[in-house]
């Protein structure tokens, strides 16, 4: 992890390229809001993805594994998964999406490579074809057109012209995240507190037969009216310290 991803500065809008897990569709964007849980994505085509992503930020070794929880104009909000990895039996449940993607597949080594395209995909998996595909090891590095990173893949079926691959995705850890967010200013972690309040609310609501919904503009009012009320008991205690302080110097003038 090199010295950005250290410290993200407050109130940072940092560009970010953004992967459709499912279909393997990288867009660019950015990224801001950034708290212990996830972040906000801007991007003219956020609405062509869908809910499981990965975020490539700039100073991060590894991606950012996230799951889209609402979408607006031009705006995403992403909550980190931090969660381990599927088991094999569940992966090949998964549907799989068609896609026409340009990539380039080599051994680990990275002396062999052929051109491929990715014909079907999805969160664990796609379906390559090329000439000289059968030829391939089975741990390979799939490179994937306007993803900057290879991705780690192990063949486990081959064809005429054709091999399935499953993607073994390496992803930014919690415990790698929390030296990124430990300098985070304390309003955007209120703001997460309040994220978390309200949607304990939701499902106390659902367990009495209604629902509200809570959109991102009523989140953002709470978190501010929370601020405000952390702001001024930090005046008042400030003000107690000053009094406390001149009450010392009078009787201790010296």
């Amino acid at each position: 992890m090199t010295a950005l991803a250290q410290n993200i500065p407050e109130g940072a809008t940092l560009a970010v390229l953004i992967v459709d897990l499912e279909r393997l569709l990288c867009i660019e964007g950015s990224a801001s809001g950034f708290t212990g849980s996830g972040c906000n994505i801007l991007s003219h085509r956020v609405n062509e993805l869908n809910e499981m992503v990965g975020l490539r930020v700039d100073g991060l070794e590894k991606m950012i594994k996230g799951r889209i929880t609402y979408v607006t104009d031009g705006e995403a909000k992403v909550l980190f998964d931090f969660s381990e990895s599927t088991k094999d039996q569940e992966k090949r449940k998964e549907q799989r999406r068609p896609v026409h993607i340009p990539a380039r597949v080599s051994d680990l080594s990275g002396n062999a490579s052929i051109h491929c395209i990715i014909s079907n995909a999805s969160k664990n998996g796609c379906r390559l074809e090329g000439q000289g595909i059968g030829h391939l090891p089975d741990d390979i590095f799939l490179r994937i057109n306007g993803l900057d990173l290879p991705v780690r893949g192990s063949i486990a079926w081959r064809g005429p012209g054709c091999a399935g691959v499953r993607l073994l995705w390496q992803f930014t850890s919690g415990k790698e995240m929390k030296p990124v967010l430990k300098d985070m200013n304390p309003q955007h972690k209120m703001a997460e507190k309040q994220e978390v309040d309200f949607g304990r609310t939701r499902k106390r609501q659902k367990a009495d037969g209604y629902e509200t919904e809570v959109t991102a503009e009523a989140i953002e009012r709470a978190a501010e009216e929370l601020t405000a009320r952390e702001q001024k008991r930090a005046e008042r205690k400030a003000r107690r310290n000053d009094a406390g302080a001149f009450g010392h110097r009078k009787n201790n003038p010296f």
